[in-house]
C-alpha cells in the first residue's frame, strides 16, 4: 500500500513540474520581442539615414554650384571680360572718360545716324556729322576718319547726317553750314557744337 501511494506522489510530482516549465517557457516566449518587429524599425532608420544623405548632398551640390559660378562672375568683372549687375562691360580695367560703365561690345565706330537713335550716347560719347557730298572739307574729314577707324576709341561714336535733306535736326543744333559736328545726349540734346575743325580724325576726338 505504501509502494502504491509513493508511486502515486512521484506522478504528481513530475506532473507538478512539468506544468510549471511549460507556463515558464510560454510566459517568456510571450514577452520576449520577435524579429519580425525588430525588422521595420531597423529599416526605417536605414531609409531614414540614406534618403537624409541624399538630400545633405544635393544640397551641398547645389551650393558648391553657386559658390563656382559667383567666382567665375566675380573674376571676369574684375579681368574686365565680364558685365556688372546692370548689364555692362567693363574695357580693359577701366571705366570710360565720364566714369561709366560702357555697354557690351560698344566698340568705336563711324556710321551713318538712324533718326531718333541716340541709345550710344547713354555711356558713351556721340557726334553728329553734318555732312555734304559736294563739301570737299567734308570729303576731306570723311576720308581721314575711314583711314584711321581703328583708332577711334571706345566708347565714341561719329554718325553721318546728310545736311541737305535733315531740315529739322539743323534747326533743332542751330546748324548753318554742313562740316558741322554737334555732341549731343542720350536725349538727342546738344552738349556743344566742336569748333576749330580741319579734317582730321584726332581733332574730333580731342575735344570729347
Amino acid at each position: 500500500m505504501k509502494h502504491h501511494q509513493s508511486g502515486f506522489g512521484s506522478v504528481a510530482l513530475i506532473a507538478i513540474l512539468a506544468i510549471v516549465l511549460i507556463g515558464g517557457t510560454t510566459v517568456y516566449l510571450s514577452q520576449a520581442p520577435q524579429e519580425s518587429d525588430k525588422t521595420p524599425e531597423v529599416s526605417q532608420e536605414i531609409m531614414n539615414e540614406s534618403d537624409n544623405g541624399s538630400r545633405e548632398t544635393g544640397t551641398e551640390e547645389a551650393d558648391d554650384s553657386m559658390v563656382a559660378a559667383d567666382m567665375n562672375a566675380a573674376a571676369e568683372v574684375e579681368s574686365g571680360s565680364g558685365a556688372d549687375l546692370d548689364g555692362y562691360l567693363l574695357i580693359g580695367n577701366e571705366t570710360d572718360i565720364d566714369g561709366a560703365y560702357l555697354p557690351r561690345n560698344y566698340d568705336g565706330e563711324f556710321i551713318n545716324h538712324t533718326p531718333g537713335d541716340y541709345s550710344y550716347a547713354e555711356a558713351g560719347h556721340l557726334v553728329l556729322f553734318f555732312h555734304a557730298d559736294w563739301c570737299p572739307s567734308c570729303r576731306a574729314l570723311e576720308n581721314d576718319i575711314n583711314a584711321n577707324l581703328s583708332q577711334i576709341p571706345d566708347g565714341v561714336s561719329i554718325q553721318k547726317v546728310d545736311y541737305d535733306s535733315a531740315t529739322e535736326l539743323k534747326k533743332q543744333h542751330g546748324v548753318v553750314r554742313q562740316h558741322t559736328l554737334v555732341q549731343v545726349d542720350a536725349d538727342g540734346a546738344k552738349i556743344k557744337t566742336l569748333t576749330g575743325l580741319n579734317n582730321t580724325l584726332d581733332q574730333v576726338v580731342s575735344q570729347l
